[in-house]
């Protein structure tokens, strides 16, 4: 897993939620894909969590942010084709969910 904090030109999306999504790319994808997360604030066990359409859980990885913006690069080449949604959860349970879509 590759962590970086990165300067990048997107759209933006304003809310009042201290940690979200912001993009996920490419979408769709074959196995690796970069999913853009910003926060506001310190988010110590920030929780990182794929599920299938039908609620299992195909992947967990804690993330430890500091305020920002970050670009995480994740390689899931075993995932079947499909269409899944990508999960953030901050400590104090706020979510953001994005679609990602395997082909």
């Amino acid at each position: 897993m590759k962590l970086s904090n990165t300067a990048v030109n997107a759209l933006r999306c304003f809310s009042t939620v201290s940690t979200l999504i912001q993009e996920v790319y490419p979408n769709p994808t074959r196995d690796v894909f970069r999913v853009q997360i910003e926060t506001r604030e310190f988010q110590p066990g920030t929780l990182f969590e794929i599920f299938t359409l039908f609620g299992a859980r195909v992947f967990e990885r804690t993330l430890n942010l500091m305020e920002g913006l970050y670009i995480v690069e994740y390689d899931l080449p075993k995932l079947q084709a499909g269409i899944y949604l990508l999960g953030i959860q901050v400590a104090d349970g706020t979510k953001s969910l994005q679609r990602l879509q395997i082909r």
